[in-house]
């Protein structure tokens, strides 16, 4: 699958707006834009780890097609759920205290974008594989 790997963020837009969005203050938000994560897909079946590097090193592990409670980078707790539309995209949907976030990973080649909706807002986030 062409997921599968190691990528690591080379551009973002919007991204301090879907923050301030999300109610991440100010401090952490100026952390999170100067960091350049690293994230590496891997899986078993339906099975996916999601793995991390940066700022705060997190791992997610999820099923496809299965919601689950989570809990974000940033601290909220959420409902996720995770969908498979062929072989290079992926799309999570988030919901917490009445809102809903939308994730949308493609994976174009060697580079994957993110594209993050809330609420009319769009932020993207782009990485290179490594």
């Amino acid at each position: 699958m062409s997921f599968f790997g190691k990528w690591k963020l080379t551009t973002q837009e919007n991204f301090d707006e879907y923050m301030k969005a999300i109610g991440v203050g100010m401090a952490n938000r100026m952390l999170a834009k100067a960091a350049t994560p690293q994230v590496e897909y891997s899986a078993d079946g339906d099975n996916w780890t999601v793995v991390t590097t940066g700022l705060k090193d997190t791992t997610v592990k999820f099923k496809v097609g299965v919601e689950q409670d989570d809990e974000t980078t940033d601290g909220r707790k959420v409902k996720t759920v995770y969908h498979l539309e062929g072989p290079t995209k992926l799309v999570q949907k988030e919901k917490w205290d009445g809102k809903e976030a939308t994730l949308v990973r493609e994976v174009h080649g060697d580079e994957l974008k993110v594209t993050i909706t809330l609420d009319g807002l769009v932020c993207t986030r782009n990485y290179k594989r490594v």
